[in-house]
């Protein structure tokens, strides 16, 4: 006998409990308030020394000044290039002009290159912002 119960799966909507959504604000039902930002990524190490300082001061001021919580969620996930190359495959059987043609092969074999010898992966990053009770 499991000492796992094996209750009945209920949806998200069931286990996180929305009140209401105003101005893209989530009401929780205890009063407390979140909102939900995806922002993008920089690539940090192709910018100066000068230019990484800035972004460095400009975060830490941007921590500092927010008057509530911060959750910062960064999800990782490898990218699946192989449907890509076969969507520019389907494009070049499409193509008339054999130049064309011959520079999506190009562009094929360089993408299989690239990503032979590398994992591929996306990044994206989730903020939620905390508020306090009213």
């Amino acid at each position: 006998m499991s000492i796992f119960s094996k209750s009945k799966k209920s949806s998200s909507r069931g286990q996180i409990q929305i009140k209401e959504v105003v101005d893209n604000i989530l009401v929780l039902p205890n009063n407390e308030y979140r909102q939900i930002l995806e922002t993008s990524s920089v690539n940090f190490e192709l910018k100066s020394e000068e230019e990484q300082d800035v972004i460095i001061d400009s975060f830490q001021n941007f921590l500092n000044s927010l008057p509530c919580e911060i959750q910062i969620l960064v999800r990782v996930r490898e990218v699946d290039i192989d449907r890509y190359v076969e969507d520019i495959g389907r494009t070049k059987d499409k193509e008339t002009i054999p130049a064309y043609k011959k520079q999506i092969e190009g562009y094929c074999s360089f993408v299989k290159k690239l990503v032979s010898g590398n994992k591929i992966l996306s990044r994206r990053f989730i903020n939620t912002l905390n508020a306090i009770k009213i």
